[in-house]
């Protein structure tokens, strides 16, 4: 009983001085200003992106399944132009790099904790590794 209680006794001070000791990030630093920096990179990097796509694709003919005469169809009223519509655009320019944003955010949110804190973080690299060592 005395390897347990040992053990508890030394989690016990780990906890006591992490509890103690931590020192938050800033959060607009670490946080809030990486998010908005790449909201607004990948919004304007994707905006470009599918502008020249879309640029490309508009003077394409759709051909139909059953139609054997290609000139045919470009004259035709069945003709439509091909492109994106909105949803896509919603998805890509507003989505997507709001996803992009909140994993930069995250990431150097947990570096600020590291840097901030070597200590914590050297207890939780090796809390890591010692969890893939066993498994």
């Amino acid at each position: 009983m005395s390897l347990v209680t040992d053990f508890g006794d030394q989690m016990a001070r780990g906890a006591t001085y992490v509890e103690k000791n931590f020192v938050a990030p800033d959060y607009v630093t670490w946080w809030v200003i990486p998010f908005v920096v790449t909201l607004l990179i990948s919004a304007i990097i994707t905006f470009f992106i599918l502008r020249s796509m879309s640029s490309s694709v508009q003077n394409a003919c759709l051909v139909f399944v059953g139609e054997e005469d290609i000139e045919d169809i470009k004259d035709s009223k069945k003709c439509k132009s091909a492109g994106f519509s909105w949803w896509v655009y919603l998805i890509a320019v507003i989505v997507a790099p709001v996803i992009l944003g909140l994993i930069v955010a995250a990431g150097s949110y947990k570096i600020g904790i590291y840097t901030h804190n070597p200590k914590v973080a050297a207890g939780i690299m090796t809390t890591e590794y010692v969890t893939e060592a066993l498994k």
